[in-house]
C-alpha cells in the first residue's frame, strides 16, 4: 500500500499487507494500492516480482441502459464457485464525463502465485475477455488501485482460484459440445454473443447462432434475459469496433488458403493439419498425443483428436 490516497504520479508502495478478511479490505482500500510485489516497493511493470491476487475493474460503460449493468451480486453467476473479494470505487454512482451514475467496483481475485508479469497480464487479459464488462484499460502488470475514504468490501468465498477456473473454460471453449447448466449460463451465453458479434457483426446469422446456443441452457433462460444479453454483446461489439486494431466481419471472414491441402489425399490433409495445428497438438513417443489448452500441455488422445474434428469443421 501506499501511506496516501488519489496520488496518481505515486509508484512507491511500501506497506505490504496480507488480507484475509473483509475488514481488512477495507482498511488497505483507504489508500492507493497494488495487488503484488515490485522491486524497491517501485511499482512499475520491469520491476514486477510476484503476485498471488489481481483486480479487474468493473465500471459499466458498455451500455446507458441500467438494465445491462453489471452489479457485484452479479459477478457469482459468471464466476462459478471462483474466490473473490469487491470494494466500490472512488466514482461508484457518481456522474462522469457527462454519464449517469451507475455502479463501479473492483474485484479481488485469489490466484495461483505468478512471478512473470507478461503471464500476469496474458491471465488478466484472458479474464477480460471471457468477461468483457471488466475494463479492457486496467490489465497491465503494474495496475493500481484509488484509495477510497469509505468503502464496503463484499467477501466471496469459493472452492477455487479464478486461474483454475479459467483453465477449465479453455477446455469447455474448445470442446463446444452438451448442455448449458444452471450457474453457468449467463456467463457462457455472454462470451458466445461477444465473439459471434465480432465474428459475423450484429446480423440475422449472428443472432441465429446466437439463439441455437442459448437452446442449450438447461433450465432455459427467460426471453428477457437473452435479450438483455444479446443488446450488452452489441453494446460490446460496437465500442471494439472502434478499436484501432478491430477487423471488421467482412475481412475477418474472408476464404483462408491456407485451410485448403496441396491434393486430397491422407498425405496432403495430414501436412495441412500440421501446419495450421502443429502449436496445439503434437505427439511424443513418452506422452503420446499432447493437446495444448493455451497455458499448459495436456496428455490427452481424445484432446487432440478433438483438435482435427475442429479443424475439419473449420476446413468445411
Amino acid at each position: 500500500m501506499a501511506g496516501n490516497s488519489g496520488q496518481a504520479s505515486n509508484t512507491i508502495y511500501p506497506h505490504q499487507q496480507t488480507i484475509t478478511n473483509a475488514q481488512e479490505l477495507e482498511q488497505a482500500a483507504h489508500y492507493d494500492h497494488v495487488c503484488g510485489q515490485f522491486t524497491n516497493n517501485q511499482r512499475a511493470i520491469a520491476n514486477f516480482i510476484k503476485a498471488d491476487c489481481l483486480i479487474m475493474d468493473c465500471d459499466n460503460d458498455h451500455s446507458d441502459d441500467p438494465t445491462t449493468w453489471i452489479k457485484p451480486a452479479n459477478i457469482a453467476n459468471y464466476f462459478d464457485d471462483v474466490s473473490y473479494a469487491i470494494t466500490f470505487s472512488r466514482n461508484n454512482m457518481k456522474a462522469k464525463h457527462h454519464k449517469t451514475p451507475r455502479p463501479k467496483f473492483h474485484v479481488y481475485f485469489p490466484i495461483t502465485e505468478i512471478t512473470d508479469a507478461k503471464t500476469y497480464a496474458e491471465l488478466k487479459h484472458e479474464i477480460q475477455e471471457y468477461f468483457p464488462y471488466f475494463d479492457d484499460n486496467a490489465l497491465d502488470a503494474a495496475r493500481f488501485v484509488f484509495g477510497v475514504p469509505s468503502t464496503k468490501a463484499i467477501w466471496h468465498e469459493g472452492s477455487q482460484a479464478v486461474d483454475k477456473f479459467m483453465m477449465a473454460q479453455r477446455y469447455f471453449a474448445q470442446q463446444n459440445i452438451g448442455s448449458i447448466h444452471e450457474g453457468k449460463r449467463n456467463a457462457t451465453l455472454s462470451h458466445f454473443a461477444g465473439r459471434i458479434i465480432m465474428r459475423l457483426g450484429n446480423t440475422a446469422e449472428a443472432r441465429q447462432a446466437f439463439q441455437e446456443e442459448a437452446a442449450k441452457c438447461d433450465p432455459p433462460l427467460s426471453k428477457q434475459e437473452l435479450k438483455n444479453i444479446w443488446h450488452s454483446a452489441t453494446k460490446f461489439g460496437q465500442r471494439m469496433a472502434n478499436q484501432k486494431d478491430y477487423i471488421p466481419p467482412e475481412k475477418y471472414n474472408q476464404p483462408n488458403d491456407d485451410l485448403q491441402p496441396a491434393d486430397y489425399s491422407d498425405t496432403g490433409e495430414s501436412y495441412v493439419f500440421v501446419n495450421n495445428c502443429k502449436e496445439r497438438v503434437c505427439y511424443t513417443n513418452q506422452s503420446g498425443f499432447m493437446w495444448f489448452d493455451g497455458k499448459v500441455w495436456q496428455e490427452s488422445e481424445p484432446l487432440a483428436l478433438g483438435e482435427v474434428q475442429r479443424f475439419t469443421d473449420k476446413q468445411l
